[in-house]
């Protein structure tokens, strides 16, 4: 057999250097290459975050590290293992960029004689006031490696229907940092007003396309974007402080004005989501490489895992070159979800079907209106450039579509070809 279960994603390796990720930045353009962060092979001390508007006057941001993104030093042989990181963040209202209305730094010290795994929490209270929008730029760094990430973070506060107003807790007490969640697992919903009794809930179903080559007829794929109308409602009362929710497959969309578009957004793909552990999703995003014919052979086959296995070994000619390929392959699919993911999983999305088949691109632009890829050198008349666009889509903030166009499909054919020589790119 190639296939196990589970394949071992092995991500990381060390390298020391300073990188630079902007967020939802209000900048219209970005001149910085940050293609660095979506580099799969790059060490780098990057914490999740959850802000929470708790009142009017203040909002609290939740900071997780794990201890396996930090380096632990002995400062002598008679100290124990010890992480230093120092926290530094500057806040702006939207409509004066330049003009800091706070800072502050702060430092957090980890003792760690056993490299134990664990997660280092922190919060800390940010003067947000109600009606506004901020920047928030955060600068994290690890003391003993001297490598530092920057985010900006666009911070919503206008109005009382953006999820930043709610806040998720498992039933073990502790807050969910990311919308990605297990089926029939319990979740503690809390709003930050009080006096909320009730939500509204709307659910969709999540079995959404994968992404269509990058020369399809971009008027096409439009007509073929979502509609926004659920496939069921209901809702949610308070119990105590909370409203608790226990989800199945799909997308749930909460709002305490259903008259409004925004809300707090869960997804449910799979339990091991954004890992890909399952072979039903294994052949599915082998879409991108196999003709209509390979693909229905394989998914409607009475032995779907064998036909699996059976295309990799006819691409890779024997066994070690298969699983070779197989683990490029998947490695690919699941760091474009955890990159990408939005309404639907990022393995599906045009970003992830262009990372998937091209790999990391060598110049990345972002900006608040969406971004630009390069593969080759700039301004080279050879190289490739996908251009990225932002889709409002009260799902999802992460909705970034591809301007297609028939010339790519060159470029696309051959990279196709590439990965059926049993070769990757």
């Amino acid at each position: 057999m190639i296939l196990n279960k589970k394949f071992p994603f092995v991500f990381w390796s060390f390298i020391a250097l300073t990188v630079f990720i902007s967020g939802c930045s209000t900048t219209s353009t970005v001149n910085d290459n940050i293609a660095a962060v979506y580099n799969k092979n790059l060490k780098i001390v990057n914490p999740n975050y959850k802000i929470f508007h708790q009142n009017d006057k203040q909002s609290l941001l939740y900071l997780s590290i794990p201890s396996t993104h930090l380096l632990y030093q002995k400062k002598n042989t008679d100290s124990t293992y010890t992480a230093h990181i120092t926290l530094h963040y500057e806040i702006s209202n939207v409509l004066t960029p330049k003009v800091i209305s706070d800072s502050n730094t702060v430092h957090i010290i980890d003792i760690n004689p056993n490299f134990e795994d664990k997660i280092l929490f922190t919060q800390i209270p940010l003067p947000l006031l109600q009606g506004n929008n901020y920047q928030l730029r955060l600068v994290l760094t690890d003391d003993n490696r001297s490598q530092s990430i920057e985010k900006d973070i666009f911070v919503n506060k206008s109005n009382r229907n953006t999820e930043e107003y709610y806040l998720i807790k498992n039933t073990s007490e502790e807050i969910l940092f990311n919308p990605y969640i297990k089926a029939n697992d319990t979740l503690f919903i809390y709003y930050a007003d009080s006096t909320l009794s009730q939500l509204t809930v709307k659910h969709y179903k999540s079995d959404f396309p994968a992404a269509a080559p990058p020369f399809s007829d971009d008027n096409e794929i439009k007509n073929r974007e979502m509609n926004f109308h659920p496939d069921s409602t209901f809702i949610l009362e308070k119990q105590d402080e909370y409203f608790m929710l226990i989800p199945q497959k799909g997308i749930y969309h909460l709002q305490q004005n259903p008259k409004n578009k925004e809300g707090l957004n869960l997804y449910q793909f799979t339990d091991d989501y954004p890992e890909v552990t399952d072979i039903e999703t294994m052949i599915q995003a082998l879409r991108y490489i196999t003709s209509k014919k390979e693909f229905e052979s394989i998914i409607y086959s009475k032995t779907p895992r064998e036909n699996f296995e059976n295309f990799w070994l006819s691409l890779g000619g024997n066994k070690e070159r298969a699983k070779q390929l197989i683990r490029a392959y998947y490695t690919r699919v699941e760091y474009a979800n955890k990159l990408f993911g939005s309404y639907k999983e990022g393995w599906k999305t045009d970003r992830g079907m262009i990372y998937i088949v091209y790999g990391q691109p060598n110049v990345v632009y972002k900006s608040s209106e969406g971004e630009s890829w390069i593969y080759g050198e700039e301004d080279n008349l050879l190289s490739i450039n996908f251009v990225f666009y932002k889709v409002n889509n009260p799902l999802t903030d992460n909705d970034i579509r591809l301007r297609r166009s028939p010339t790519y499909k060159t470029s696309w054919y051959r990279m196709v070809d590439i990965w059926r020589q049993g070769r990757v790119y």
